[in-house]
């Protein structure tokens, strides 16, 4: 699959806008997602959500908090729970990409980093759900958007089309 990508040649780079109500660019120590991400990984699910979901009140184009409110589903309900998160947060970011996109979303800009989390959630969803055809169109479309970091795509993609059972690390 890389050589297609590198066949394909140089395509547009392109850096989404990250959405964080309330963020005080001057405080990075102040990001309420980070906060969310920190109480869910010290298991406060509750409190990471109420605080995700007050975000989301404040603006809902805040994919990262989509994303860490399906991670947070993924991990204590598992798939069927985080797809509407997941799915919600890729809306947002195809609504905010340039009309027929055919560029590229690296991860080394940092603001493309919440909607490619929310493809891969995505993905892993697909997958653990066994709906291979979509995990294989999901991690293929992120293999090809991300394609200077793309190590953990073609793993995941390399699993799916071997129909291997999706097992958490």
């Amino acid at each position: 699959m890389t050589e297609a990508i590198i066949a394909r040649g140089p395509r547009a780079e392109f850096e989404m806008e990250q959405v964080i109500p309330g963020l005080d660019e001057d405080d990075w120590d102040s990001d309420p997602i980070i906060e969310a991400a920190e109480m869910h990984g010290a298991g406060y699910n509750k409190e990471a959500a109420i605080l995700l979901e007050g975000l989301i009140a404040q603006d809902e184009r805040c994919i990262d908090a989509w994303v860490h409110l399906g991670n947070i589903a993924f991990g204590t309900k598992g798939p069927k729970a985080a797809l509407a998160s997941y799915d919600r947060a890729v809306s947002i970011g195809e609504q905010s990409l340039p009309g027929s996109f055919d560029g590229v979303l690296p991860r080394g800009l940092v603001d493309n980093r919440p909607f490619l989390r929310a493809l891969h959630g995505l993905g892993l969803c697909a997958w653990r759900q066994r709906r291979w055809d979509a995990a294989d169109v999901i991690f293929t479309n992120l293999v090809w958007i991300d394609g200077g970091s793309t190590w953990t795509a073609l793993e995941c993609l390399s699993a799916v089309r071997a129909r291997q059972r999706w097992t958490r690390d």
